[in-house]
């Protein structure tokens, strides 16, 4: 079971924005896959434009470069069964 690998607080937090995003919609969770991985990965970086839009900056992944990076980054901690 994946939740017994996440620490307590973490698993606190997940519990509890878990929560209020089920308030605002449908929520589901998805493993990242290879087969999913560039679909989960251009999600996740249209939310974190979406968050720091409301605040009107940027954000530390709004540029080109830094969105590489971390894509190839997180490419190979999946390649090796590290990416959570």
């Amino acid at each position: 079971d994946w939740r017994a690998a996440i620490p307590a607080r973490m698993s606190n937090n997940l519990r509890y924005y878990s929560r209020r995003a089920a308030q605002l919609g449908a929520l589901s969770f998805r493993q990242a896959e290879a087969a999913n991985f560039d679909e989960l990965f251009d999600g996740l970086l249209r939310l974190h434009r979406a968050r720091w839009e409301t605040r009107r900056q940027s954000g530390v992944l709004a540029d080109a470069a830094t969105q590489q990076f971390h894509r190839t980054a997180a490419a190979g901690l999946l390649a090796r069964g590290c990416l959570r």
